[in-house]
């Protein structure tokens, strides 16, 4: 039972006083929404006081400054604490805001959200990519180190992290790679608790986590106490000047000051009772109302009068749509693949996007994404390539970072492998971040790999996806249709591409129908049906309707590399409708189910299977004379 008097259970000093700050504006806010993670706030507001007040170079009236540090909260259920520390430094948050904490329309979300106007760098929540996210802002401080000078890029990032962060397996991804890239500029704070929802982490948690990091290649300070707040200031000060990636023990109780719950999962995920809360404000002698922070702790905690240099601005890249589209004007139509064709397109235009960074999941060879000799690894920021090893998803997610600070990251594997990171892509898009995912082996075409590589529902996921742009190019000009729409699209674009070569298609004299995803490769007047199809496929339905139009059933054909691009006129394509629509895709039917019938779609509703390309064409009946008999027989049943 809580008793209601004040027991002096640790001294109140000044920086005392400005953690409790965060301590009580986190627990109001939670308390106001009934929902939210109050243990977290509680246990790191000491150090989120040192980081912000002592450590760290910001300017809350410049907060889109390029050389600012950067605060990664990769733990993000713990969004109270980032959103306290901006308020009171000055940033454009109000209490009104913080009172409506995880309420519909509020700033003020369950998990941060990415508003760098506000102070909220990167959208976090899903446990661990905030860890890969810093990796990638730390790996652009050093990009920009080498192409525009350390006296206008030295930018640190600081990183959050939780057990959770560290049970996931994308931290092993990205901190056994980080070293590997990062001379320094990368502090990883451990909130080292013990505790998790379920309880204490003994039973499910390594035993030495330390050793870890160590391994990797990361300078450790161990055993920090993160409730001292001279321990915290030499830790911290000591990570921004060491020369390699840096990871802190900081070693602090859950739900700090909230004795009835104090070092227990019950502060992890829930709201404080109004008795533990009236509790804690009489032993931390903190006699406010809800939301009040007396004027002289504001003061003292304001940052807004810090002064930095802040008009240096990241170049942008030139516009570079005239240049590819001379380029194209000057290759010759031949038989290509469409992973040839990006290739092609990447190496025309490189030399042109310094903000280009590069990279594969140890498939360069086979995705054809390095454009020039040279890697970025072994501290070589120099070059424009990453080779990430084995690692998909830390990839996309390290891509995000890199994006989220001024960059333009390309990241490639196969399509099937857009499984392992698809979450880092959603985030992507939920950001609106331009990332450029070149996905290869894009069908049953990439042949005897079987159907652990055959990608059949992926086409479909990404498409079902918001704010993710698609683009299964059939030849040379729609591979550059796709790169110029990735250049202008707010938000992720994924190129689906094959492996093997596709049969010669010539360029269409209007380029702008083919910006618009949906265009005719073939139209006649006498057409009583659409044939619709995409990437490798588009070669097919040329030969189908060339079949057709000698047996007087002529149609059109449109191909679609894009369902989601801009100006689409895709339905104003199939004059015939819905049920004169016939679609060629080797991939999962249901991307078309909103255009044709079911039984009009060539799709493949199964896994794949181990064969030559020609023969899995042939078992799923996507050949010239399969399709053609099924075409009749539908026309044949439908005038019956």
């Amino acid at each position: 039972m809580c008793r209601k008097e004040r027991t002096g259970r640790w001294p109140i000093n000044k920086e005392q006083r400005l953690a409790d700050c965060i301590r009580f504006l986190a627990v109001d806010a939670i308390s106001e929404a009934q929902s939210g993670h109050p243990g977290m706030p509680l246990g790191l507001a000491d150090v989120m006081t040192v980081l912000y007040r002592d450590v760290l170079r910001h300017s809350p009236n410049h907060p889109s400054w390029a050389n600012r540090d950067r605060v990664v909260l990769s733990n993000g259920h713990g969004s109270m604490l980032l959103y306290a520390a901006l308020y009171l430094s000055g940033y454009p948050w109000t209490i009104e805001e913080l009172k409506t904490f995880r309420q519909l329309g509020s700033d003020c979300a369950g998990h941060p959200e990415h508003d760098v106007g506000k102070g909220v760098e990167v959208t976090t929540g899903p446990l661990g990519q905030g860890l890969a996210n810093a990796v990638g802002m730390a790996l652009a401080a050093q990009r920009g180190q080498s192409l525009y000078g350390q006296d206008k890029i030295n930018y640190h990032t600081f990183c959050f992290v939780g057990d959770g962060c560290l049970m996931e397996g994308i931290s092993h991804e990205a901190a056994s790679l980080a070293p590997k890239l990062l001379q320094q500029g990368l502090t990883v704070i451990w909130d080292d608790n013990g505790i998790s929802i379920d309880g204490k982490i003994t039973p499910w948690f390594e035993n030495d986590v330390l050793k870890r990091f160590e391994g990797y290649g990361f300078h450790v300070i161990k055993n920090v106490d993160g409730h001292n707040f001279g321990d915290i200031r030499r830790a911290l000060l000591e990570a921004r000047q060491a020369k390699k990636p840096t990871f802190i023990q900081m070693k602090t109780t859950i739900g700090k000051g909230a004795r009835s719950v104090e070092g227990t999962a019950k502060s992890h995920g829930q709201p404080l009772t109004q008795e533990a809360i009236s509790q804690m404000r009489l032993d931390l002698d903190w006699p406010h109302a809800p939301f009040v922070i007396p004027d002289e702790l504001l003061q003292q905690w304001d940052m807004r009068a810090v002064n930095y240099d802040t008009t240096w601005a990241l170049p942008q890249d030139e516009d570079v749509a005239d240049y590819l589209l001379s380029w194209l004007g000057e290759q010759e139509d031949r038989s290509l693949s469409t992973r040839v064709c990006s290739s092609l397109v990447q190496k025309a235009v490189s030399a042109k996007l310094r903000m280009l960074v590069a990279g594969s999941a140890d498939l360069a060879a086979s995705n054809l994404t390095q454009a020039a000799p040279g890697l970025m690894n072994e501290h070589q920021p120099q070059h424009a390539y990453v080779a990430y090893g084995v690692r998909e998803f830390a990839m996309f997610a390290i891509a995000n970072g890199l994006a989220l600070s001024g960059y333009l990251p390309l990241v490639s594997t196969f399509l099937t492998f857009v499984d392992y990171g698809r979450n880092a892509l959603r985030m992507a898009a939920m950001m609106k971040q331009q990332v450029i995912y070149v996905l290869t082996h894009d069908s049953i075409g990439l042949g005897e790999d079987g159907p652990t590589h055959q990608p059949v529902e992926h086409l479909l996921i990404c498409r079902a996806t918001p704010n993710v742009q698609v683009w299964r190019p059939c030849n040379l000009q729609e591979t550059v249709a796709a790169w110029l729409a990735a250049l202008r699209h707010q938000g992720p674009t994924v190129l689906a591409l094959s492996r093997q070569s596709v049969d010669v298609l010539p360029s269409v004299d209007d380029f702008s129908a083919v910006q618009q995803g949906a265009y005719f490769r073939k139209q006649t007047d006498h057409a009583v049906m659409t044939l619709v199809a995409t990437g490798s496929e588009v070669a097919i339905a040329v030969k189908v309707a060339e079949v057709l139009d000698k047996k007087q059933v002529f149609c059109n054909v449109v191909s679609v590399p894009c369902r989601k691009a801009d100006n689409q006129n895709l339905e104003q394509l199939l004059v015939h409708g819905r049920d004169r629509c016939f679609v060629i895709e080797a991939g999962s039917s249901m991307s078309w189910y909103d255009l044709a019938p079911p039984q009009n779609i060539f799709g493949v509703d199964a896994f794949g299977a181990s064969a030559k390309a020609s023969d899995l064409y042939q078992h799923f009946g996507l050949t010239v004379p399969a399709i053609v008999e099924r075409i009749l027989f539908e026309l044949e049943q439908e005038r019956a």
